[in-house]
């Protein structure tokens, strides 16, 4: 088992566990002869399930008030046990509570592999924990059975029975008590979201794209050239139908995606940074007679004019957003980024190109413009 040290709801991380135990003080026997069977408190309408076990599960709920000594002892005695769960309300470090976690998971790999622990004030206010330490034992399917509080020893509260089971039982105090010290987490959390400044947060998220993206860059296209690009593939497995009866392709099939449907779209490519390939894509597409769309209709490739769809490559990153809207006005249409993953498919080379499927062939033609363009 290894350990395991979770802050719950807001965070989950694996780590270390920590767990009560060293039962120097153990209260007469006789304290607890005559239990009163209450109902479980108000508190315990807090809206979630515990996971359910084999076996009576125990919280021990602690605090860094405890002497550290104790806590020592805690980690200690409860290793290996599967049983028990130490559970802490939050951490004392607000400001920086990753570094008071690291501690914790460096101080508990000392000791072992199989000591749990949890970060979760929802069980805090589950079970209306208020001082520490407190155990609280859970059923089969997580309902509490017994609370008893000033003691860390599950051991001694396994030995009290009950004549109701599966009953609330409150024990009530047996030992020294200590405040928490640690906040609710989960209140700590909500503060800290009220005080960010979303707004900013949005505006700085926009301002930082380009500097965060890299577009790819092409060499500049030195000479005209018309190349043809076959986009068939070979099947490395076989492909089922929608009712999965029957195998439509076989793996080892070659297939040719242009049969099956015609590309719609003429794509440009083009240096976003380059006034030279701006100014050529223009006058090619003035020569053409083509009109660049904002969206890639579903038109056919049976003589119907491909809409066209402008890709930028190597776009200026310190102009940001400004070249970009620049960009969009100067062809009144909506742009695109170049990805690795065009490149790949279309097999480009150079900017600026001009990719489209031909009515009358299943391959694709890459024209590269190169200048001058005739």
């Amino acid at each position: 088992m290894k350990h395991r040290l979770s802050a719950v709801p807001i965070l989950f991380f694996s780590a270390a566990g920590l767990c009560g135990g060293g039962a120097d003080f153990c209260p007469a026997r006789d304290m607890y002869s005559n239990p009163a069977v209450t109902a479980a408190p108000a508190e315990f309408s807090e809206n979630f399930s515990l996971p359910e076990f084999d076996e009576p599960h125990y919280y021990v709920f602690i605090s860094r008030s405890m002497p550290e000594h104790e806590l020592a002892e805690l980690f200690q005695w409860y290793e290996g046990d599967e049983n028990a769960t130490l559970v802490l309300r939050g951490t004392v470090n607000e400001k920086n509570p990753g570094a008071e976690l690291a501690a914790l998971q460096r101080e508990l790999r000392k000791i072992g592999d199989g000591v749990n622990i949890e970060i979760n004030p929802a069980l805090f206010r589950k079970f209306g924990i208020e001082t520490v330490p407190t155990i609280i034992e859970t059923g089969r399917y997580g309902n509490a059975t017994k609370r008893l509080a000033g003691i860390t020893d599950t051991g001694y509260l396994k030995k009290i029975s009950t004549d109701q089971k599966e009953m609330y039982h409150d024990y009530g105090t047996a030992g020294q008590t200590f405040e928490i010290i640690e906040r609710d987490l989960t209140e700590v959390m909500k503060e800290k979201i009220k005080t960010v400044d979303w707004m900013r947060k949005k505006e700085q998220a926009v301002e930082n794209f380009w500097s965060r993206r890299k577009t790819p860059a092409l060499p500049h296209s030195a000479v005209y050239r018309k190349r043809k690009v076959d986009l068939s593939f070979t099947l490395s497995h076989d492909v089922a139908g929608i009712g999965r009866d029957e195998i439509i392709y076989r793996a080892g099939t070659e297939i040719n995606p242009l049969k099956i449907r015609k590309f719609p779209l003429k794509l440009i490519v083009f240096d976003g940074s380059s006034g030279r390939e701006i100014k050529m894509v223009s006058q090619y597409l003035a020569g053409t007679g083509s009109a660049v769309s904002d969206s890639a209709g579903d038109k056919g490739g049976d003589g119907r004019k491909s809409e066209i769809m402008l890709v930028v490559s190597n776009l200026d990153a310190s102009s940001g957003w400004n070249g970009f809207r620049q960009l969009e006005e100067y062809f009144d249409s909506g742009i695109f980024l170049l990805t690795p993953e065009l490149i790949k498919r279309f097999n480009l080379e150079f900017t600026p190109s001009a990719v489209y499927q031909e009515p009358t062939e299943d391959v694709i033609t890459v024209e590269e413009l190169g200048e001058p363009h005739n």
